[in-house]
Protein backbone atom coordinates (compact mmCIF):
# COMPACT_ATOMS: atom_id res chain seq x y z
CA UNK A 1 0.00 0.00 0.00
CA UNK A 2 1.48 3.31 -1.04
CA UNK A 3 1.62 6.49 1.00
CA UNK A 4 -0.27 8.31 -1.47
CA UNK A 5 -3.50 5.54 -1.13
CA UNK A 6 -3.14 5.63 3.09
CA UNK A 7 -3.44 9.29 2.26
CA UNK A 8 -6.44 8.94 0.38
CA UNK A 9 -7.89 6.21 2.09
CA UNK A 10 -7.16 8.89 5.56
CA UNK A 11 -9.03 11.65 4.15
CA UNK A 12 -12.20 9.27 2.75
CA UNK A 13 -12.56 8.26 6.45
CA UNK A 14 -12.18 12.26 7.55
CA UNK A 15 -14.88 13.11 5.25
CA UNK A 16 -17.23 10.20 5.52
CA UNK A 17 -16.44 10.00 9.78
CA UNK A 18 -17.41 14.24 9.74
CA UNK A 19 -20.62 13.95 7.01
CA UNK A 20 -21.71 11.43 9.68
CA UNK A 21 -20.83 13.78 13.13
CA UNK A 22 -22.61 16.50 10.91
CA UNK A 23 -25.69 14.83 9.91
CA UNK A 24 -26.43 13.44 13.36
CA UNK A 25 -25.63 16.39 15.05
CA UNK A 26 -28.37 18.54 12.82
CA UNK A 27 -30.57 15.60 13.62
CA UNK A 28 -29.99 15.81 16.90
CA UNK A 29 -30.21 19.77 17.64
CA UNK A 30 -32.42 20.41 14.16
CA UNK A 31 -36.62 19.86 13.99
CA UNK A 32 -38.18 18.44 11.35
CA UNK A 33 -40.68 16.26 10.73
CA UNK A 34 -38.43 13.28 9.69
CA UNK A 35 -36.42 14.01 12.58
CA UNK A 36 -39.15 13.90 15.03
CA UNK A 37 -40.67 10.42 13.64
CA UNK A 38 -37.52 8.43 13.16
CA UNK A 39 -37.48 9.14 17.16
CA UNK A 40 -41.30 9.19 17.42
CA UNK A 41 -42.94 7.54 14.86
CA UNK A 42 -46.02 7.33 17.09
CA UNK A 43 -45.94 11.32 17.31
CA UNK A 44 -49.19 11.81 19.26
CA UNK A 45 -50.35 14.59 21.16
CA UNK A 46 -49.18 15.86 24.44
CA UNK A 47 -51.47 15.24 27.12
CA UNK A 48 -53.29 18.28 29.44
CA UNK A 49 -53.14 20.58 27.26
CA UNK A 50 -55.60 23.24 26.50
CA UNK A 51 -56.90 21.00 23.43
CA UNK A 52 -56.56 17.61 25.06
CA UNK A 53 -57.52 15.38 27.90
CA UNK A 54 -55.04 13.13 29.97
CA UNK A 55 -54.44 10.58 27.47
CA UNK A 56 -53.70 12.99 24.71
CA UNK A 57 -56.84 13.13 22.53
CA UNK A 58 -58.48 15.49 21.37
CA UNK A 59 -61.79 15.70 24.01
CA UNK A 60 -62.62 17.55 26.56
CA UNK A 61 -63.77 15.05 28.86
CA UNK A 62 -61.78 12.29 30.38
CA UNK A 63 -62.15 8.50 29.73
CA UNK A 64 -64.30 8.08 33.32
CA UNK A 65 -67.51 10.26 31.47
CA UNK A 66 -67.85 7.24 29.04
CA UNK A 67 -70.00 5.05 30.93
CA UNK A 68 -70.99 1.61 29.77
CA UNK A 69 -74.49 1.75 28.31
CA UNK A 70 -74.37 5.25 27.20
CA UNK A 71 -73.66 5.45 23.33
CA UNK A 72 -69.31 5.90 23.19
CA UNK A 73 -68.24 6.55 19.84
CA UNK A 74 -64.48 6.67 19.02
CA UNK A 75 -63.65 8.02 15.84
CA UNK A 76 -60.05 7.78 14.38
CA UNK A 77 -58.13 9.21 11.77
CA UNK A 78 -55.41 11.95 10.85
CA UNK A 79 -55.55 15.83 10.62
CA UNK A 80 -58.87 15.53 9.27
CA UNK A 81 -60.68 14.14 12.05
CA UNK A 82 -58.62 15.72 14.37
CA UNK A 83 -59.73 19.21 12.92
CA UNK A 84 -56.56 20.65 11.63
CA UNK A 85 -56.86 24.48 11.77
CA UNK A 86 -59.97 24.74 13.22
CA UNK A 87 -61.11 24.63 17.29
CA UNK A 88 -61.54 21.28 18.92
CA UNK A 89 -65.76 22.32 18.95
CA UNK A 90 -65.63 22.62 15.30
CA UNK A 91 -63.92 19.11 14.41
CA UNK A 92 -66.48 16.87 13.06
CA UNK A 93 -66.55 14.25 15.74
CA UNK A 94 -66.96 17.30 18.15
CA UNK A 95 -70.21 18.34 15.86
CA UNK A 96 -71.40 14.84 15.59
CA UNK A 97 -71.59 14.69 19.32
CA UNK A 98 -73.42 17.73 19.47
CA UNK A 99 -75.77 16.59 16.61
CA UNK A 100 -76.37 12.86 18.22
CA UNK A 101 -77.53 14.89 21.45
CA UNK A 102 -79.69 17.06 19.68
CA UNK A 103 -81.15 14.31 17.99
CA UNK A 104 -81.26 11.97 20.32
CA UNK A 105 -83.02 13.26 23.49
CA UNK A 106 -82.85 11.65 26.42
CA UNK A 107 -79.71 9.19 25.53
CA UNK A 108 -76.50 9.93 26.35
CA UNK A 109 -73.74 9.97 22.86
CA UNK A 110 -70.26 10.54 23.60
CA UNK A 111 -67.74 10.91 20.81
CA UNK A 112 -64.23 10.77 21.58
CA UNK A 113 -61.89 12.40 18.95
CA UNK A 114 -58.85 9.83 18.85
CA UNK A 115 -57.77 12.06 15.73
CA UNK A 116 -54.15 13.53 15.17
CA UNK A 117 -52.11 14.82 12.61
CA UNK A 118 -49.97 12.20 10.09
CA UNK A 119 -51.75 9.12 11.95
CA UNK A 120 -52.88 6.38 9.99
CA UNK A 121 -54.55 2.82 10.02
CA UNK A 122 -51.02 1.24 11.33
CA UNK A 123 -50.84 4.09 14.50
CA UNK A 124 -54.44 3.92 14.79
CA UNK A 125 -54.58 0.14 16.10
CA UNK A 126 -51.88 1.13 18.65
CA UNK A 127 -53.71 3.73 20.04
CA UNK A 128 -57.02 1.58 20.29
CA UNK A 129 -54.93 -0.89 21.77
CA UNK A 130 -53.24 1.47 24.51
CA UNK A 131 -56.53 3.72 25.67
CA UNK A 132 -59.80 2.25 23.75
CA UNK A 133 -61.45 0.12 26.25
CA UNK A 134 -61.37 3.07 28.37
CA UNK A 135 -63.69 4.74 26.48
CA UNK A 136 -65.95 1.92 26.42
CA UNK A 137 -66.89 1.99 22.79
CA UNK A 138 -70.16 1.17 21.08
CA UNK A 139 -68.17 1.54 17.68
CA UNK A 140 -65.21 2.72 16.28
CA UNK A 141 -65.62 4.77 13.39
CA UNK A 142 -62.25 4.63 11.28
CA UNK A 143 -61.16 7.51 8.77
CA UNK A 144 -59.67 6.55 6.08
CA UNK A 145 -57.20 9.78 4.37
CA UNK A 146 -55.58 9.49 0.93
CA UNK A 147 -52.09 10.21 2.64
CA UNK A 148 -52.82 6.68 4.99
CA UNK A 149 -51.93 4.17 1.83
CA UNK A 150 -47.94 5.96 1.73
CA UNK A 151 -47.96 6.43 5.85
CA UNK A 152 -49.02 3.14 6.95
CA UNK A 153 -46.20 1.56 5.07
CA UNK A 154 -43.47 3.83 6.65
CA UNK A 155 -44.63 3.71 10.43
CA UNK A 156 -44.72 -0.11 10.04
CA UNK A 157 -41.08 -0.09 8.72
CA UNK A 158 -40.25 2.55 11.39
CA UNK A 159 -41.53 0.63 13.75
CA UNK A 160 -40.76 -2.95 13.30
CA UNK A 161 -37.56 -2.06 11.83
CA UNK A 162 -37.81 -4.90 9.32
CA UNK A 163 -35.73 -3.76 6.60
CA UNK A 164 -31.79 -2.72 7.16
CA UNK A 165 -32.44 1.07 6.37
CA UNK A 166 -34.97 1.14 8.97
CA UNK A 167 -32.21 -0.29 11.79
CA UNK A 168 -29.63 2.12 10.55
CA UNK A 169 -32.20 5.00 10.69
CA UNK A 170 -32.05 3.73 14.70
CA UNK A 171 -28.60 4.10 14.78
CA UNK A 172 -27.83 6.80 12.35
CA UNK A 173 -31.00 8.82 11.76
CA UNK A 174 -29.03 12.18 10.37
CA UNK A 175 -27.25 10.01 8.09
CA UNK A 176 -29.87 8.15 6.93
CA UNK A 177 -32.29 11.35 6.24
CA UNK A 178 -29.89 12.90 4.45
CA UNK A 179 -29.23 9.77 2.23
CA UNK A 180 -33.12 9.96 1.84
CA UNK A 181 -33.24 13.69 1.18
CA UNK A 182 -30.59 13.33 -1.59
CA UNK A 183 -32.47 10.28 -3.05
CA UNK A 184 -35.91 12.37 -3.41
CA UNK A 185 -33.89 15.53 -4.62
CA UNK A 186 -32.10 13.37 -7.69
CA UNK A 187 -35.77 12.01 -7.93
CA UNK A 188 -33.99 8.59 -7.64
CA UNK A 189 -38.01 6.63 -7.98
CA UNK A 190 -36.79 3.33 -8.08
CA UNK A 191 -33.72 3.17 -5.93
CA UNK A 192 -36.57 5.19 -3.00
CA UNK A 193 -38.72 2.41 -3.53
CA UNK A 194 -36.31 -0.18 -3.57
CA UNK A 195 -34.45 0.39 -0.29
CA UNK A 196 -37.20 1.84 1.77
CA UNK A 197 -39.80 -0.19 0.50
CA UNK A 198 -41.64 2.82 -0.10
CA UNK A 199 -43.26 5.05 -2.99
CA UNK A 200 -41.60 8.19 -3.55
CA UNK A 201 -44.33 10.00 -4.31
CA UNK A 202 -46.61 10.63 -0.92
CA UNK A 203 -49.97 10.66 -3.16
CA UNK A 204 -49.00 7.72 -5.02
CA UNK A 205 -52.61 6.75 -4.83
CA UNK A 206 -53.81 9.20 -6.51
CA UNK A 207 -51.63 10.12 -9.35
CA UNK A 208 -50.88 6.59 -11.08
CA UNK A 209 -53.59 4.20 -11.91
CA UNK A 210 -54.99 1.54 -9.57
CA UNK A 211 -52.82 -1.43 -12.09
CA UNK A 212 -49.89 -0.01 -11.08
CA UNK A 213 -50.34 1.09 -7.30
CA UNK A 214 -52.25 -1.64 -5.76
CA UNK A 215 -49.69 -3.98 -3.94
CA UNK A 216 -48.64 -0.24 -2.04
CA UNK A 217 -52.11 -0.36 -0.52
CA UNK A 218 -52.17 -3.99 1.08
CA UNK A 219 -50.34 -2.45 4.12
CA UNK A 220 -53.38 -0.17 4.75
CA UNK A 221 -55.56 -3.05 3.65
CA UNK A 222 -53.81 -5.60 6.22
CA UNK A 223 -54.10 -2.48 9.19
CA UNK A 224 -57.54 -1.81 8.65
CA UNK A 225 -58.53 -5.72 8.79
CA UNK A 226 -56.15 -5.95 11.90
CA UNK A 227 -58.42 -2.75 13.75
CA UNK A 228 -61.48 -4.35 12.55
CA UNK A 229 -60.40 -7.69 14.21
CA UNK A 230 -59.45 -5.89 17.29
CA UNK A 231 -62.31 -3.56 17.81
CA UNK A 232 -65.02 -6.29 17.45
CA UNK A 233 -63.11 -9.18 19.08
CA UNK A 234 -61.56 -7.55 22.37
CA UNK A 235 -63.16 -4.39 22.96
CA UNK A 236 -66.61 -5.73 21.71
CA UNK A 237 -67.43 -3.03 19.74
CA UNK A 238 -68.81 -2.24 15.93
CA UNK A 239 -66.55 -1.29 13.67
CA UNK A 240 -66.92 0.77 10.72
CA UNK A 241 -64.62 2.22 7.99
CA UNK A 242 -65.24 5.56 5.81
CA UNK A 243 -63.17 6.57 3.58
CA UNK A 244 -62.73 10.66 3.61
CA UNK A 245 -62.07 12.86 0.08
CA UNK A 246 -59.85 15.39 -0.42
CA UNK A 247 -61.50 18.20 -2.02
CA UNK A 248 -59.03 18.21 -5.39
CA UNK A 249 -61.08 14.89 -6.07
CA UNK A 250 -64.62 16.41 -5.67
CA UNK A 251 -64.16 20.65 -6.72
CA UNK A 252 -61.41 22.19 -8.90
CA UNK A 253 -62.84 25.56 -6.96
CA UNK A 254 -61.99 24.70 -3.48
CA UNK A 255 -58.52 26.36 -1.30
CA UNK A 256 -57.08 28.77 -4.62
CA UNK A 257 -54.12 29.22 -1.87
CA UNK A 258 -53.74 25.38 -1.53
CA UNK A 259 -50.08 25.06 -0.53
CA UNK A 260 -50.16 21.14 -1.53
CA UNK A 261 -51.27 22.04 -5.06
CA UNK A 262 -47.87 20.68 -6.37
CA UNK A 263 -48.58 17.38 -5.14
CA UNK A 264 -51.56 16.10 -7.32
CA UNK A 265 -53.68 17.25 -10.25
CA UNK A 266 -56.79 18.38 -8.95
CA UNK A 267 -59.73 16.12 -10.80
CA UNK A 268 -56.89 14.57 -12.29
CA UNK A 269 -57.63 10.80 -14.36
CA UNK A 270 -56.42 9.02 -11.24
CA UNK A 271 -57.51 11.23 -8.41
CA UNK A 272 -60.40 8.71 -7.40
CA UNK A 273 -58.53 5.62 -7.80
CA UNK A 274 -58.54 4.55 -3.71
CA UNK A 275 -62.06 4.75 -3.79
CA UNK A 276 -62.66 2.48 -7.20
CA UNK A 277 -60.50 0.37 -4.81
CA UNK A 278 -62.89 -0.05 -2.16
CA UNK A 279 -65.92 -0.25 -4.70
CA UNK A 280 -64.05 -3.18 -5.89
CA UNK A 281 -63.18 -4.75 -2.50
CA UNK A 282 -66.68 -3.58 -0.72
CA UNK A 283 -68.47 -7.70 -1.03
CA UNK A 284 -64.90 -8.75 0.18
CA UNK A 285 -64.76 -6.84 3.59
CA UNK A 286 -65.71 -8.04 7.08
CA UNK A 287 -66.47 -4.26 7.83
CA UNK A 288 -68.83 -1.78 6.83
CA UNK A 289 -67.48 0.63 4.38
CA UNK A 290 -68.59 4.35 3.37
CA UNK A 291 -67.18 6.99 1.24
CA UNK A 292 -68.27 10.65 1.51
CA UNK A 293 -66.59 11.34 -2.09
CA UNK A 294 -70.61 11.78 -3.15
CA UNK A 295 -71.35 13.22 -0.25
CA UNK A 296 -69.29 16.64 -0.58
CA UNK A 297 -69.96 16.39 -4.28
CA UNK A 298 -73.62 17.26 -3.88
CA UNK A 299 -73.68 18.87 -0.54
CA UNK A 300 -74.67 22.58 -2.06
CA UNK A 301 -71.69 23.86 0.35
CA UNK A 302 -68.77 26.10 -0.46
CA UNK A 303 -66.11 26.54 0.28
CA UNK A 304 -65.84 23.19 2.29
CA UNK A 305 -62.39 23.91 3.50
CA UNK A 306 -59.69 26.31 4.44
CA UNK A 307 -58.87 28.98 1.47
CA UNK A 308 -55.10 28.34 1.97
CA UNK A 309 -54.79 24.63 3.09
CA UNK A 310 -56.63 21.50 2.24
CA UNK A 311 -58.26 21.25 5.89
CA UNK A 312 -62.07 21.81 5.96
CA UNK A 313 -63.65 24.52 7.56
CA UNK A 314 -66.11 24.64 10.05
CA UNK A 315 -69.12 24.20 6.86
CA UNK A 316 -67.01 21.43 5.75
CA UNK A 317 -66.84 19.38 8.84
CA UNK A 318 -70.73 20.29 9.40
CA UNK A 319 -71.11 17.74 6.36
CA UNK A 320 -69.07 15.79 7.49
CA UNK A 321 -70.66 15.18 10.95
CA UNK A 322 -73.91 14.94 9.09
CA UNK A 323 -72.73 12.19 6.94
CA UNK A 324 -71.08 10.21 9.89
CA UNK A 325 -74.57 10.75 11.89
CA UNK A 326 -77.11 9.32 8.99
CA UNK A 327 -74.54 6.07 8.83
CA UNK A 328 -74.35 5.64 12.84
CA UNK A 329 -78.46 5.39 12.19
CA UNK A 330 -78.13 3.17 9.23
CA UNK A 331 -75.74 0.75 11.17
CA UNK A 332 -78.12 1.39 14.18
CA UNK A 333 -75.55 2.67 16.43
CA UNK A 334 -78.32 5.31 17.11
CA UNK A 335 -81.79 4.81 16.65
CA UNK A 336 -84.17 7.09 14.52
CA UNK A 337 -83.99 8.57 11.18
CA UNK A 338 -81.65 10.83 9.71
CA UNK A 339 -80.61 14.39 10.51
CA UNK A 340 -82.75 16.97 8.28
CA UNK A 341 -80.22 18.44 6.32
CA UNK A 342 -80.22 20.09 2.63
CA UNK A 343 -76.94 18.17 1.88
CA UNK A 344 -76.63 14.43 0.18
CA UNK A 345 -77.03 11.23 1.77
CA UNK A 346 -73.66 9.85 2.40
CA UNK A 347 -72.76 7.59 -0.04
CA UNK A 348 -71.17 3.77 -0.17
CA UNK A 349 -68.54 3.28 -2.23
Amino acid sequence: MTKHFKLRLVAGSVTVGLTICLAEVACRFGGGEGVRLIRDPDHRLQKNTADTNSDGIRCAREASAFHAGDVNLIVVGDSYAYGYGVPRDVAFPEQLEQLCRARQPGRQVNVANFGWTSSSPYLELRLLKDIGRKYKPTAVIMCLDMTDFHDDIKYKHLIEKDRLIYKGAAIVPGLTLLFKKTVEKLHLTGLHQRLFDLPLDRFFGVNQPLSETRPFFDATLAAIQAANQYVTTELQARFVLVVLPRAFQYSARECPGNWEKEAYQVMGPYAREPFALFRELKPQLAYPCYSLLETFEKCGVFPTCQSDDPHWNQAGHRVAAQALYDIAVEQKLLPGGPAPRATAPAGQP
